[in-house]
């Protein structure tokens, strides 16, 4: 599958929204939290961080109820590979 070549409307709303409902699905909570943290305060002055914060909320219960935190093997690789990125 390949990305459609022009823009999409509210495509980097569903991206962020989605990124920060899979820190809650499978991350550490306080990995999550400090995701939330970051889009919310970006929110204060970002209509499409406010939009995916607006989602991600209305959302949150379905995904806590599913929530299934990656395997501590997976985890410590997820952090390398972050901290490999920053």
């Amino acid at each position: 599958h390949h990305p459609a070549p022009s823009p999409r409307t509210g495509r980097p709303v569903v991206q962020r929204r989605n990124e920060l409902l899979t820190a809650w699905l499978r991350r550490p909570v306080p990995y999550a939290l400090a995701r939330t943290g970051a889009l919310a305060a970006e929110a204060r002055h970002d209509d499409h961080a406010r939009q995916a914060l607006r989602g991600t909320l209305a959302r949150l219960p379905a995904a806590l109820r599913a929530r299934r935190p990656l395997p501590p093997h997976v985890e410590r690789a997820a952090r390398l590979l972050e901290g490999a990125a920053a």
